[in-house]
């Protein structure tokens, strides 16, 4: 998805599968939280805090900076420099 531009939106989030499950509850089921997590799969922050809301507290502990593992404010500060880079970009090639 990252190499490609496409960034989770807060409907892709809250989609459900057959089961009732939202794609948040199916990544924690599949014990990919990590990879729901990268920053570079979100456009703003804003889905990417609710993302994290959502997490039970075994989920938020993977992202308490402890230990080695990654801080979520470091991981939403680059979610929010990604997206001020990717208007940046988009922008001057307006401008051009």
């Amino acid at each position: 998805m990252a190499a490609t531009g496409v960034t989770l939106n807060a409907q892709d989030l809250n989609s459900t599968n057959k089961d009732g499950e939202t794609f948040v509850q199916s990544c924690i089921k599949m014990k990919q939280v990590e990879t729901l997590m990268r920053p570079e799969m979100y456009g703003n922050a804003k889905d990417y805090q609710n993302v994290y809301n959502a997490l039970p507290d075994s989920g938020k502990k993977m992202f308490d900076g402890r230990d080695g593992r990654p801080a979520f404010s470091k991981m939403k500060n680059q979610v929010m420099a990604n997206a001020v880079k990717k208007m940046v970009a988009n922008k001057s090639v307006r401008q051009a």
